[in-house]
């Protein structure tokens, strides 16, 4: 791509970062969305789904996490997504629910 079509589609490379990061995150909460619904029947389709859509974009996502509010914005990410199915199980100690989240992907 040369400088004048970049510029006809980007502001600039921190345009071009925004819009890469906010396309990166809405397939991240494409690939959430089913592992919120907690009494599905798919539960280790789904996080297998979710793992791979990080495998496939490791090197994308190994440079945007050095971003500080890259790396902020996926932790919040993956800490609203595990509180949501801590919340539906209705699961309350910090001990139990670790074993939960883990025993759940693990065993199903």
């Amino acid at each position: 791509m040369n400088r004048a079509t970049f510029y006809l589609h980007y502001e600039d490379i921190n345009d071009l970062l925004r819009q890469l990061v906010h396309e990166i995150f809405d397939e991240l909460s494409k690939k959430v969305e089913p592992l919120l619904q907690v009494k599905g029947s798919n539960e280790q389709q789904q996080l297998i789904i979710f793992l791979n859509y990080f495998y496939e974009y490791r090197k994308v996502l190994a440079v945007l996490v050095e971003h500080k509010g890259f790396a902020k914005h996926l932790s919040s990410l993956l800490k609203n997504t595990i509180e949501k199915r801590r919340n539906a199980r209705n699961i309350s100690t910090t001990r139990e629910v670790a074993s939960v989240d883990i025993l759940v992907f693990a065993n199903s």
